[in-house]
């Protein structure tokens, strides 16, 4: 009986180890079905089996060199010079304006015109006996004759002077007309006016009569005397500081000398 039991006992035990086997296997099985099901979410895509080709890669072309030549030198345009117009003519002055028309200016007086030929104008006129006493110079004897103003309605003495040297005409002094410059002075207009009216006035030579001015340029120069006073029984009292003397001499000229007091009068005698 002993031995019986023994056996079925050890008949339970095969058969716990024979359910403990199956219960084994069993879980291996689902053990092993689960490692095998796909995870969830995105799947890892499996590689293609057909490979892509790579593009062939193109050669970069090789640049050929330019050969860059010097530029051929462009001669520069040829500029015409510019030739300045002809100076429009001169307007024909009048050979004898009206005495009441004249104007001082450094070019003389109408159209008597320091430094040119005195046929140009009638203004004046030769008279071959103007300095002979008694009125008649003997025959051939220039030393007499003198060109002289030929406005004979002027009464009054000589409205001016003027001196002739080679047919030229050199000087001509402003005398009894009451003959003006452009800027409104003559004889016995003030210093002052005299500066004011030409601010670049030239300051000559002074004696003890009076003190030289002169404005000049291309045509010639307008010549004033002022009395200064040094010597005060010479000019009256109301002539000092005023201007006693008026003169227009040709380019040739020196403006810068006095004729005051020495009796040095174009045209006289």
């Amino acid at each position: 009986m002993g031995k019986h039991t023994r056996n079925r006992s050890g008949g339970r035990r095969a058969s716990r180890a024979s359910a403990l086997i199956g219960f084994v296997a069993a879980a291996t099985l689902v053990l092993g079905g689960c490692a095998s099901a796909e995870p969830e979410g995105d799947p890892t895509p499996t590689p293609s089996s057909t490979r892509t080709a790579r593009p062939t890669p193109t050669p970069t072309p090789t640049p050929t060199p330019v050969t860059t030549e010097d530029p051929v030198p462009t001669a520069a345009p040829t500029v015409a010079p510019t030739v300045a117009p002809p100076p429009a003519p001169e307007a024909a002055l009048p050979r004898k304006p009206a005495l009441d028309s004249l104007v001082v200016t450094t070019a003389g007086l109408g159209s008597l015109r320091v430094g040119r030929p005195v046929t140009e104008t009638d203004m004046v006129a030769y008279d071959p006996d103007f300095c002979a006493e008694g009125g008649s110079a003997p025959a051939g004897d220039a030393r007499f004759g003198r060109w002289a103003h030929t406005y004979t309605e002027f009464t009054a003495g000589r409205p001016f002077g003027v001196r002739v040297t080679n047919d030229s005409v050199e000087r001509v002094d402003i005398l009894e007309a009451p003959l003006l410059t452009s800027a409104g002075i003559g004889r016995g207009s003030t210093v002052e006016q005299l500066q004011d009216a030409y601010p670049g006035i030239t300051r000559g030579t002074s004696t003890p009569l009076v003190d030289v001015f002169f404005v000049r340029d291309a045509a010639g120069s307008i010549v004033f005397e002022v009395a200064n006073g040094s010597t005060t029984d010479y000019f009256l009292p109301d002539e000092i500081g005023t201007v006693i003397s008026m003169r227009v001499v040709a380019p040739s000229v020196n403006p810068d000398q006095s004729v005051a007091g020495g009796g040095d009068i174009a045209g006289g005698c």
